[in-house]
């Protein structure tokens, strides 16, 4: 006799539970099946929905005759949505920079600034364009408007001065009559640039870096080519202001000039030297010659200065010393003296005050730099510094190559124009002979600003 199968053999109440699960698996699958095809389903109208209408917010865009783009208002809660004047205003300046019909995960940039880009080129005296610019250019037409207004004679000085000094600045044919010897002059009384004395430079041997700093700022050049001063806040005490001691400002970045001549950019700033040394009356071999050393001196001052992304650690450019601290550390200055010298007169210092020592390992290369180098090297160096930043002021030949720099430097092709220019020298200019009576002439602009273009009720907003 055969055995039976294996349904045989199974009791009723097994093949009941059997038939219950077989129909159970049944259901399950038929389930997944159904819901696999019902998300299908959704995502391809949802496709097909993209492809064919656009999100609510790029549709129905219409350009106005001041191009701006009309958007119709998404549908969200009330109290989600600015309806203000400047909400309205803002939004609508946005959507008309952008370019809809681009889709943002091919080129994000241009769905956002597309058309922007495309109406706005950036004009041949500017090396970029943003939305700053064109706020810059407002405000220099704001503060043109102001510094000509001939101010009354019962006004303070500070306020007139502006308008005399854009005055000046503007006066190309006396310029161009007087050529380089407005710099030429200050120059003689700074004991002259080495590489067009020549010979007679230095015949007494007196000249030092440390006494040419402080006849700079007598004069009103910057202090800062070899050791950077400045009176800031206390990073750790915001109550109280401190004197810093930084590294060297130099004349180009820093990133470019630890290249050395291998850069193409060092290689333009040392011809513009040269250039610009030969205009000012120097023989072009001696300039060659003579400026390659003082470049050489301005690389090695890169070379022990910190770069820009190990300066981003404030607490790392925070370091405390008594002027007392400094004179034992680094003898080769004469700290206090050398500090009362650069701060305002009536302010003097002893050599407990306590300073900031920004970068302490470039203080501690400067001195055997300083003690290695020529003074004829430093000097030109330090010359050469005044004369380039003299350049704006003189006639169109010194200017002409100035430009030529530029290019090579940024790109722009020509110079900003002259208005521009010489409101940003009678905005935030200083005096020649030092006086005190034009200190602080941004600040008499910026006065004027205020007065003319804030409305009253402006100061309690801005200090909610």
């Amino acid at each position: 006799m055969s055995n039976p199968n294996w349904w045989r053999r199974r009791t009723t109440l097994e093949r009941c539970l059997v038939l219950i699960s077989i129909i159970a698996l049944i259901a399950v699958v038929g389930l997944v099946i159904g819901l696999v095809s019902v998300i299908l389903s959704n995502h391809l109208t949802e496709e097909l929905k993209a492809s064919t209408n656009p999100p609510e917010a790029l549709q129905g865009s219409t350009r106005t005759t001041d191009n701006e783009v009309f958007m119709p208002p998404q549908k969200l809660p009330k109290d989600d949505v600015c309806l203000s004047a400047e909400c309205i205003h803002t939004s609508s300046a946005v959507l008309s920079k952008m370019k809809p019909e681009i889709e943002p995960c091919d080129d994000f940039y241009q769905f956002v600034c597309g058309t922007y880009i495309e109406e706005n080129l950036i004009p041949d005296d500017k090396d970029s364009l943003n939305t700053f610019s064109l706020i810059s250019d407002k405000l220099h037409e704001q503060l043109k408007e102001i510094i000509v207004e001939e101010r009354p004679t019962t006004e303070p000085k500070h306020y007139q001065l502006p308008n005399a000094l854009y005055k000046a600045c503007m006066n190309k044919s006396l310029i161009e009559e007087l050529d380089s010897k407005p710099i030429a002059d200050i120059a003689k009384k700074l004991g002259g640039w080495p590489v067009i004395e020549g010979d007679s430079w230095n015949a007494d041997n007196s000249w030092s870096w440390q006494e040419t700093v402080k006849k700079f700022r007598r004069i009103g050049f910057s202090m800062d080519y070899i050791i950077d001063f400045s009176v800031s806040v206390d990073l750790k005490n915001s109550t109280t202001r401190i004197i810093d001691f930084d590294q060297s400002a130099i004349g180009l970045s820093r990133e470019y000039l630890v290249k050395g001549f291998n850069e193409t950019l060092v290689s333009s700033y040392y011809d513009y030297m040269v250039d610009m040394a030969v205009l000012f009356g120097a023989d072009k071999d001696a300039a060659k010659r003579e400026l390659r050393e003082s470049l050489d001196f301005e690389i090695a001052l890169a070379n022990i200065s910190w770069p820009a992304e190990k300066r981003r650690n404030t607490n790392d450019l925070y370091n405390i010393r008594t002027l007392k601290q400094l004179q034992e550390a680094y003898p080769y200055v004469q700290w206090v003296d050398y500090t009362n010298a650069l701060l305002p007169d009536k302010i003097k210092v002893n050599e407990d005050e306590p300073v900031n020592l920004s970068v302490p390992s470039f203080f501690e290369e400067l001195g055997p730099l300083l003690e290695r180098t020529p003074n004829r090297v430093i000097a030109n160096y330090m010359m050469w510094r005044i004369h380039a930043f003299s350049i704006v002021f003189l006639s169109e030949q010194f200017r002409k190559r100035q430009l030529q720099y530029a290019t090579a430097l940024s790109g722009r092709q020509e110079q900003e124009a002259r208005w521009k220019e010489c409101v940003d020298i009678a905005s935030g200019s200083y005096d020649e002979e030092g006086e005190d009576e034009v200190e602080g002439l941004a600040i008499a602009v910026g006065s004027l600003y205020v007065r003319k273009h804030f409305k009253q009720d402006s100061k309690p907003i801005a200090l909610d």
